[in-house]
């Protein structure tokens, strides 16, 4: 069912984490106006929290890159040891918003039927970094995520990533983590690591694990770890594979390829 979620919902709910076991101040400016709000690629960051069985839950960012299709990463819905989403995992919330009167959820329904959480084929844990990407379907879009123009949402795969290395980025995230929640920063990609993983300047928060990363207006991956030595966020590429195996069989097919 179509609601609003109201802040305190969320405001007491317990901070978990998702890039990594150390939280630390990231530079990010508030997705603030409603000029921004309602603009590409601010307008399509969803706070997803996944019941994972009982009272436990995963929360991350995601982002919305097809009417009812998530973006995020597959540690977000599987779990963290084998890579599956258990029989648990039967519902999760994705909320467009940051404070009221931005707060509307989407209701996402696992059923006999249909299970919304699918992972990258072949993920088999958190170790698992190059295929750490996942779709999730909305059963019952919010009015507000029902209005999005995805249209104009294009992904992009490198096939050589190492084309991207200087390239300016934007982050677009929505975690409980950051000041204000709805945050987004611009950064510069700045190598590549021999376990695929991409590597930038800025430093991230837990919780911003599955938030697009934007370059020339396409989304070439997402965040899903941040350096140890750093602190700095690390993001999975999108890849000929993800595409052929995850986004053309779940009908996304406005990619790029360079």
């Amino acid at each position: 069912m179509k609601r609003f979620v109201k802040l305190m919902m969320f405001a007491c709910l317990a901070l978990v984490t998702v890039l990594s076991a150390s939280v630390v101040n990231a530079e990010t400016s508030h997705v603030s106006d409603d000029a921004l709000r309602n603009s590409y690629p601010y307008n399509i960051s969803h706070y997803l929290q996944v019941n994972v069985g009982g009272s436990s839950s995963k929360k991350s960012s995601s982002a919305l890159i097809a009417p009812n299709l998530l973006l995020t990463a597959a540690h977000g819905v599987a779990d963290n040891s084998t890579g599956q989403v258990t029989s648990q995992t039967t519902s999760a919330v994705a909320v467009w918003g940051d404070a009221s009167p931005y707060y509307e959820a989407s209701q996402i329904q696992r059923t006999s039927y249909d299970n919304p959480f699918i992972v990258m084929p072949g993920y088999t844990g958190n170790r698992d970094v190059k295929r750490d990407i996942a779709l999730v379907k909305i059963a019952e879009p919010s009015s507000k995520t029902q209005q999005i123009d995805t249209s104009q949402v294009r992904l992009a795969v490198y096939n050589n990533p190492q084309s991207l290395v200087g390239k300016q980025f934007t982050i677009v995230s929505n975690s409980l983590n950051l000041w204000g929640r709805w945050e987004y920063e611009v950064g510069t990609i700045t190598g590549v690591r021999a376990d695929g993983l991409i590597t930038t300047n800025i430093k991230g928060v837990s919780g911003q694990s599955g938030s697009p990363i934007i370059v020339d207006g396409e989304i070439v991956g997402v965040a899903t770890n941040i350096e140890n030595a750093t602190s700095n966020i690390l993001f999975t590429p999108l890849t000929t594979d993800i595409y052929n195996q995850l986004l053309a069989p779940n009908g996304v097919y406005n990619v790029s390829f360079y």
